[in-house]
Order: structure tokens, then C-alpha cells, then sequence
């Protein structure tokens, strides 16, 4: 990596020379590379890192006793403190110019205390207890109910801690990235993020029955170092200084400008809901362990081996997919993505009736997922404003996670009335052809806009 330059608010510029600018930070071909190594390696064991609490989490609950509807309100929590969090990070990581820039400290100072409650949360088996013991004899509290409630403490804790790191991480490629890459770039960092699964799956998933807190702890020491790794060997370039705050008498008056500046245009509103229904779907992961091993009698090593297998199968689908996000266009893509995961999932309903079907189900569905991800990354580099891209990311995730708080409280009781996880299949289809419709009028709206060659963000 070079040495910074005067400032320039323009977020990439084609190579010259062999040398590719980003703002004030110039990389040549060396400077690149190690780029991208720092952020691939901290991305794999991100992704190593939030496998264990979304899947580990609901069998602890389920094995202390716990309900669907326990474990809906567990997805429920998390959302809405990302509804009320994220976007007072976001904006703040935006407006924030200090020494290591204005997303690295945002991921530096709370990687130890992620690491630490992720441990914690492993262990309150044990903890509890232990814990319980200590209580007065007044205290008339079971110890299940009591471990439950520590373990629900344990993750609140991490997951407002892990929301800094999950709200910047993503904004930080668009300040180091070249745009031009950006593509390519996800397209590898979905690759490593699949590498990762196929880990997690093939080898770590099917010990949870027997070393659980070993794999909370290996993830948060590993996860530890390697974010510590990353904030200490890459640095930020210099940004102009943020746009001066108006002055608004009243507290409403600021929630007011944060929202009609992130949905003014139509084309936003429709993205909104687009990645509202996005995670709403995804909120039935949550209850994929149990329909595979529950109704169909699968073993979470088989189950640990469909999401290893489908992170090796979508491999081709990343290659091609960031070849064509790059070539094409990231928001046709989306597209595209959402009607093929709409498609398999409404096959699913019907056909998954055997482990065998679960698998070729499984498979398809990653392939779709990764799809998605894959491509989304880039459509907000290409649709939203540079300088407030934080604040723009954030309202997305306001309104999807008022969404999923709903959600998960709602499938959970669902499914406790129902019986059959069967209904993931239904659910998952209706989200993902709700989220078609609305890229659908979102791609309608970029074209008007001038599409590829000349679309601005209408706030700029």
C-alpha cells in the first residue's frame, strides 16, 4: 500500500500505472493483495463466528426445555435492538474521523467483549447452575428457567456488542475497495464465506451434541484474533469532514429528516421492502435443524453435511456471479436470485419428503442464498450515496428488523400450533416472491434513472 494523497471524495478511479486509487488511498498491485487477504481471512472467521450462536443456540434452549415460540422471541430480541442500534452506529461510524479512520474503531473495540459473552453463552449450561445454587431459598425459580434466562442474558449482551462489528464491517469495503473490483471482490468473499461453511458443516456442526461450549470457544478466540489482525495491519484513508448537523428543536424532528432523506425516492421504498422480505425469509433458519431432524430423523451430522456440500456446490454459482455482477450489473442480479430461491422453496414444500430430498433441497437453496449475497453488497455500492452510505444501509435494516421481530415471534407460534416444520418450505416462498416483485419495481426505477451508465443517487 502507498502512501495517501491529497483528499478526494470520489470512492474509487480506475488503475493508472498499475496503481488503483480509493479516495485518498492509493494500493498497488502488493497493497492490494494484502488488502484483501486481511479482510477474507477476518471474513471467515466472522462467518465461522456467527454460525455457532444461530445454530447452537436454539438446541441449548430446545434441551433446557425451551418452546419454538422461546426460541422465536430469542430472533425477535435481536432484531430490535438491530432496529433501534443500527442506525445510531451507522450514523455515527459515518460522521466519526479519528486516527484509525471511521470504521475500524468501530471494530476494533468491541471484538473482545464479542469473544467473551460468545463464551459465556457456550457455557451457561454450566454456569447456571452453579449460579442457581448461590440463589436464597426464597428465590423459587427452577434451574432450567433460571439458565434459560442467563443463557438469554449472556446473548443479548454479545449481540449488542456483535452489532457494531455487523453493521461497519460491510461498510468498510466501500472505503478501501475499488469499486470496479467490487464485484469480484464479494464474489471472493462469498467464496471464503462458503469455505467457512463447508467447515462449519463438515466437520464442527456434528460435535454439538457433545463438545457445544468447545465450539463457542475455539470460534471466540479464533474470531478474536484474527479482527484484532485486521484493524491493526489495514488503515483508512483521510475523509472530508462531515456534512454540519442542522439544528433541530425537537428529538422527533431528527427522526423525521433520518427517514424522509433515506425514502425519498421511490426507488429506495421499494428496496426497503425488498431486503425486508429478504430477512424475513431467512428468519426460518432458525427452525432448519429441527424440521430435518425432527420430522424427517436426520442427524445434525447429515444436517451439518447439506450446508457443507451446498457451500461447495455454489462455488461456480460465486465465480459466476461476480463475474456477472461486474459485467451486468449487481441489481439485475438480485433479481434473479430472489425468483430462483422463490422457485426451489416452492418445490421444497412439495417434494422434501426423504433425507435424500432434504439435500438436493439444501444444496439449492445455499446456491440460491449465496446468490444473493453475493450480489446485494454491490447494489447498494451502486445505488446509494457514498458520504451517508452507513445511514442508508441502516434504514434498510430499521425496517427489516421491525419485520423479523414479527417474524420470529410469528413462526414460532406457528409452528407450535402447526406441528410440521414443514411450512419453513411456504413461508420462505412467499418471502422470496414478495422480495421479486418489489426488485422487480426497483430495477423499473433504476432504468428511469439512467440505469448502469448514468444513474445518481437521487440524494447526491
Amino acid at each position: 500500500m502507498l502512501s495517501p494523497q491529497q483528499s478526494n471524495p470520489e470512492p474509487a478511479s480506475p488503475p493508472q500505472h498499475g496503481v488503483w486509487r480509493v479516495g485518498t488511498l492509493e494500493y498497488d498491485r502488493a497493497g492490494l493483495v494484502k488488502l484483501f487477504l486481511w479482510i477474507l481471512l477476518a471474513d471467515f472467521t466472522l462467518t465461522l463466528m456467527e454460525s455457532v450462536m444461530p445454530a447452537l443456540l436454539p438446541l441449548q434452549l430446545k434441551d433446557l426445555g425451551g418452546s419454538n415460540t422461546l426460541i422465536g422471541w430469542v430472533g425477535a430480541i435481536g432484531a430490535g435492538m438491530n432496529m433501534i442500534l443500527n442506525p445510531i452506529i451507522s450514523t455515527a461510524s459515518d460522521r466519526h474521523r479519528g486516527p484509525r479512520g471511521r470504521r475500524i474503531p468501530f471494530l476494533l473495540w468491541p471484538t473482545p467483549f464479542i469473544a467473551l459473552f460468545l463464551i459465556l453463552t457456550g457455557y451457561s449450561p454450566q454456569i447456571g447452575p452453579w449460579l442457581h445454587s448461590c440463589l436464597p431459598a426464597a428465590w423459587e425459580v427452577s434451574v432450567s428457567r433460571f439458565t434459560i434466562g442467563l443463557t438469554m442474558v449472556f446473548m443479548i449482551l454479545f449481540t449488542v456488542c456483535n452489532l457494531f462489528v455487523n453493521c461497519v464491517f460491510w461498510y468498510i469495503f466501500t472505503d478501501l475497495v475499488p469499486s470496479a473490483l467490487m464485484g469480484r471482490f464479494m464474489a471472493m468473499m462469498r467464496l471464503v464465506s462458503q469455505l467457512a461453511g463447508f467447515v462449519w458443516g463438515m466437520w464442527l456442526f456434528g460435535l454439538a451434541d457433545r463438545h457445544m461450549e468447545a465450539l463457542y470457544l475455539g470460534a471466540g478466540l479464533v474470531y478474536l484474533v484474527s479482527f484484532i489482525l485486521l484493524c491493526t495491519n489495514v488503515r483508512e484513508g483521510e475523509y472530508p469532514p462531515p456534512a454540519p448537523v442542522a439544528r433541530r428543536e425537537k428529538w422527533w424532528a431528527w427522526i423525521k429528516d433520518y427517514f424522509e432523506t433515506t425514502t425519498s425516492a421511490p426507488l429506495w421504498r421499494w428496496l426497503i421492502l425488498m431486503v425486508m422480505m429478504f430477512n424475513v425469509a431467512m428468519v426460518s433458519n432458525t427452525y432448519w435443524t429441527f424440521f430435518g431432524r425432527d420430522d424427517l430423523g436426520c442427524s445434525l451430522d447429515f444436517i451439518g453435511q447439506i450446508a457443507a456440500y451446498g457451500s461447495i456446490c455454489s462455488i461456480p454459482v460465486i465465480l459466476l456471479v461476480g463475474w456477472a455482477v461486474d459485467r451486468f450489473g449487481p441489481v439485475s442480479m438480485v433479481m434473479g436470485a430472489l425468483m430462483f430461491s422463490a422457485l426451489v422453496s416452492t418445490g421444497g414444500f412439495f417434494q422434501i419428503n426423504s433425507p435424500a430430498s432434504l439435500m438436493i433441497y439444501g444444496v439449492l437453496s445455499v446456491c440460491g442464498l449465496v446468490w444473493m449475497q453475493a450480489a446485494l453488497m454491490p447494489m447498494y455500492n451502486e445505488l446509494f450515496p457514498h458520504a451517508r452510505f452507513g445511514q442508508f444501509c441502516s434504514v434498510t435494516a430499521v425496517f427489516s428488523m421491525s419485520a423479523v421481530m414479527l417474524g420470529n415471534y410469528g413462526l414460532g407460534r406457528l409452528l407450535d400450533h402447526l406441528g410440521d416444520y414443514r411450512w419453513l418450505m411456504v413461508w420462505r416462498a412467499a418471502c422470496w416472491g414478495i422480495g421479486a416483485v418489489a426488485m422487480l419495481m426497483v430495477f423499473i426505477h433504476y432504468r428511469k434513472l439512467g440505469g448502469r451508465q448514468h444513474y445518481r443517487p437521487p440524494a447526491d
